[in-house]
Order: C-alpha cells, then structure tokens, then sequence
C-alpha cells in the first residue's frame, strides 16, 4: 500500500514538472567566445528553441537584453528591437514545429551594430508572437521582473 501512494505521488509530480515546462521557450543555452587572432570578438550562443505548447507559437525571437529593463518592459518591446528595450536582437527562427526541439546557433560580434562587449551580464529572452497577432502580445520567456534572479536562471547570461 505505501509503495502504491508513493507511486502515485511521483506521477502526480512528474505530470506537474511537465505541465511546468509546457510554454514555448530556449533551454540547454550554453555561451561559448569567439576568437580572432586570439582575441575574443564576440560571442556563439546554442540552444534549444522549444515549442510544445501549442501550434500557435511557430516563431521565435531571440534577444539580448540588460537586467532591469524588464522591470518596465512590454511585451512587444521583447520582440520588437527598435522600441529600445533589446540590446541585441537575433535574426528570427520561423517554423518551429510543435514537440520537435529545434537547434539554433546565433552568432554576436561585437561593437557591430551593438555596445555589447566581454564580461556584460545580460538576460537572454526569446518572444514568441501568436498566429495572427503579430507583435501585439506574444509569449516571452526569460525575462525576470525587478533585479532577483533564481539561482541557475535560464536568462542569466555573462558575455564571454
């Protein structure tokens, strides 16, 4: 009887960390230099770009932003790099199909089109606009409200 209740509690909580996670989202981010000529001049970013949540979210929009803008940002200011919330904004992934992980690669130099440079400490957020909504309201993940962050936070990134 007791191995049957803790049975149950663990697929109670496994079916809970599951529904946790089930937002369009990056994950597994890992920020590694590049070089020239021994110099770093920028930064490679790999992730996982993950849409198991609904059809509606194809689209992702990664960006780079700096801690406690997003005390005051919108979500279009997330998507939209002209309204002057992003440090830096990558060039979109379109057609991300739903439960299928896809791998994407950007690539920041710096000082070219940005004032980003070694050791800045950033939040990394990806937005993803609803079919037919354009920019108007999208789903963002990795922008944390005010200047506490959890410990391991997947926006938490240092420049190389």
């Amino acid at each position: 009887m007791r191995l049957r209740k803790l049975f149950s509690v663990s697929v109670v909580l496994m079916s809970l960390a599951s529904l946790a996670h089930a937002v369009p989202r990056h994950d597994r981010v890992t920020v590694k230099p590049i070089k020239k000529g021994g110099a770093v001049v920028g930064a490679r970013f790999e992730m996982l770009l993950i849409n198991d949540h609904s059809a509606q979210f194809p689209d992702a929009y990664v960006g780079l932003m700096t801690p406690g803008t997003t005390k005051v940002i919108t979500r279009p200011e997330a998507v939209q790099m002209p309204l002057g919330k992003l440090a830096h904004q990558f060039a979109p992934v379109k057609g991300i199909q739903i439960n299928q992980p896809h791998a994407a690669t950007f690539e920041l130099i710096y000082g070219q089109g940005n004032a980003l440079k070694s050791g800045d400490h950033l939040d990394l957020v990806s937005a993803w606009p609803g079919n037919g909504t354009a920019f108007n309201n999208p789903h963002v993940f990795g922008a944390v409200l005010g200047s506490t962050r959890p410990a391991g936070h997947v926006g938490d990134v240092t420049l190389p």
